[in-house]
């Protein structure tokens, strides 16, 4: 594969006071690069953030299914101490 076919030359106009920021920021790096740097982070961002949302959502399930766990031992508890005292009496 060429660099030609894994790059694509696009042409955007962005406020001149954000790209000069871009240009401080950059430091080092050409702009380019810097806002190639800051487009990927930004979609990592929304990756690690629908991930997070997925996990707690889980850690919520898992909260709601050791609640259910419990309730579905007292009762065990209940009935069996309920089924002793009838043989009891």
């Amino acid at each position: 594969m060429t660099e030609r076919d894994e790059y694509t030359r696009y042409t955007i106009r962005i406020p001149t006071d954000l790209y000069d920021r871009l240009q401080d920021a950059s430091g080092h790096k050409s702009l380019n690069a810097e806002i190639t740097l800051r487009l990927e982070a930004s979609f990592a961002d929304s990756k690690n953030t629908e991930l997070e949302a997925i996990a707690e959502a889980i850690a919520k399930h898992k909260l709601k299914l050791r609640d259910h766990d419990r309730l579905i031992k007292l009762l065990y508890d209940k009935l069996s101490s309920l089924g002793d005292q009838t043989i009891k009496e």
